[in-house]
């Protein structure tokens, strides 16, 4: 059960951190479509980090006053809805609400992922941990992997 958690939790994580990544794939694509300059496109990508950054505090709260696993689904399923929904945003506006969504939706995967009332452990806190850093850092290497651009970082000289 533990092993079928942690798999759980590094493809959330693995979305988590692929889903911070699209908009930089696609601002060329995005600008030209919408008609926006470099200080709006910074407007834009800023907007995800603050929602983010702000949510985080409050999300903890929620995570230590609620079920984990519920806390959790409903983020994942809710970050999953902003993202997609992005999708169909018509202006720089309804965008940035929606990137903004997203931040506040994935501030819930730190503290649900690494809490020490998670599934993962039954007071076994050093497991949870290890679980924890295995989780994070197999996720960020699987998205920097994915990334063109880090690949062409990454390549021996």
């Amino acid at each position: 059960m533990r092993w079928w958690v942690c798999a759980l939790l590094f493809f959330a994580t693995l979305l988590n951190y692929l889903d911070r990544q699209t908009l930089s794939y696609l601002i060329p694509h995005i600008r030209d479509e919408m008609k926006f300059d470099l200080e709006r496109q910074g407007y834009l990508f800023s907007v995800f980090y603050w929602s983010y950054a702000a949510a985080q505090i409050a999300a903890g709260f929620i995570v230590d006053r609620f079920k984990v696993k519920r806390v959790y689904a409903v983020a994942v399923a809710a970050w999953s809805l902003a993202g997609a929904a992005a999708s169909l945003a018509t202006g720089l506006w309804s965008l940035m609400a929606l990137r903004a969504l997203l931040g506040v939706f994935e501030s819930a995967h730190a503290p649900g992922s690494s809490s020490d009332r998670a599934p993962l452990s039954s007071s076994h806190v050093p497991v949870n941990a290890l679980v924890t850093g295995l989780v994070h850092a197999l996720s960020l290497c699987s998205a920097l992997a994915i990334s063109d651009s880090s690949r062409a970082h990454c390549r021996p000289t």
